[in-house]
């Protein structure tokens, strides 16, 4: 879980597909040079090694979920 405070942002990327889903507040998230509004509840996918921002666009804490979905090494 990332807690972003209002106008923080965070930038990342996952060796593997990743799902962000706003879980609290108000954010937006920002890859592959287009930006949208993240809704509480939906997720959006981010391709493997690709750079993306959370950013808390409102006046109050906001929580998203970000999980990495890398393949995990055989046994």
């Amino acid at each position: 879980m990332i807690i972003l405070e209002p106008g923080e942002e965070f930038e990342h990327y996952h060796s593997g597909p990743s799902t962000s889903t706003l879980e609290k507040g108000t954010a937006d998230i920002r890859q592959s040079g287009r930006q949208q509004t993240l809704i509480v509840g939906e997720s959006i996918i981010t391709p493997a090694m690709t750079s993306h921002t959370l950013i808390n666009t409102g006046t109050a804490a906001a929580a998203i979920n970000c999980g990495n979905h890398a393949p995990h090494p055989p046994h």
